[in-house]
């Protein structure tokens, strides 16, 4: 997660000053609270706060719309119009895995949502490893006989958990080929430098999974956050041809899960046999394991 670090820090240079002094005196200067810092959240109006531990905490500072604006252009390189799809979808991608929500006022052109403007909030997440997971997903991995599906309410790990089966997988003996498809920008290539991992940066995910079907020839596919129109029938395929798959989804429970029924096709194409629900818990992660058998 070598490449998660340096995201941190190259946003943690990009704040307002007065909000940096605040991190800076809150941690007693040492890196240890910025290594376990979890979420900050920019705020304008409103109390800017963090997520550390688990514990979510209120901060001091106050900043301004123009403060929030400001820190949006640079966590955009100074080009805030290349990320516009991005920022009307609700975040912007960051360097090692970041993912940036931006909350404000949504721009509409007739029903079409073309941007954010306005902007009262962005959200930080920084990307975590959790070691203790390792097992626990190699042992749901390998349990399966079509697919995996974890499922998380949000912040609960999920994508860390992908990131962390992706490397696991990728430099086993023998390693196996695994495809991730990245629509978000969530994976960094830097951390795969030595494993078999090809990433699919920033396709829509149906034209990714066609394009693995296709052309990748992979005995792992991954993908986050499942749900839309099409990608039952795409994963059944990849099944079909001997491919497993690995798959995250909102939910806060099993029962939750089998509630959504936008996972209902899911279910019909028999897509997924074992099921790794994730929640945290007084900080670290615990899990809920299911396994499908013949006769559910």
């Amino acid at each position: 997660m070598k490449a998660a670090a340096e995201g941190r820090a190259k946003v943690l240079e990009l704040l307002p000053r007065a909000l940096s002094a605040e991190l800076y005196m809150l941690g007693g200067g040492r890196s240890a609270f910025f290594e376990r810092l979890e979420e900050l959240r920019l705020r304008a109006p409103g109390k800017c706060s963090i997520v550390l531990g688990g514990a979510h905490r209120a901060l001091q500072t106050r900043l301004t719309p123009a403060d929030l604006e400001g820190v949006t252009a640079l966590l955009c390189g100074g080009s805030r119009y290349a990320y516009e799809e991005c920022i009307a979808s609700g975040y912007i991608p960051f360097e090692g895995g970041i993912r940036i929500g931006v909350c404000g006022r949504a721009r509409y052109e007739g029903e079409v949502m073309r941007g954010i403007c306005e902007i009262g909030a962005l959200v930080i997440r920084f990307p975590h490893p959790h070691p203790e997971m390792e097992g626990m997903l190699a042992d749901a991995f390998f349990g399966a006989r079509q697919g995996l599906l974890i499922y998380a309410p949000p912040g609960a790990g999920k994508t860390t958990a992908l990131r962390a089966l992706a490397r696991f997988l990728g430099t086993r003996v023998p390693p196996m080929r695994v495809t991730v498809i990245d629509e978000r920008l969530e994976f960094c290539p830097e951390d795969y430098e030595d494993a078999t991992v090809d990433i699919l940066r920033g396709y829509h995910r149906a034209e990714a999974l066609e394009i693995a079907y296709r052309s990748m020839n992979p005995e792992v596919v991954m993908l986050d956050e499942i749900g839309a129109e099409g990608e039952a029938r795409a994963l059944s395929a990849l099944l079909r041809g001997g491919t497993r798959t690995v798959a995250t989804a909102h939910a806060n429970d099993r029962e939750d899960l089998c509630r959504r029924g936008v996972l209902r096709p899911f279910w019909e194409q028999g897509c997924f046999d074992v099921f790794l629900g994730l929640k945290r818990e007084n900080g670290r992660i615990a899990y809920d394991l299911y396994k499908k058998t013949e006769s559910d």
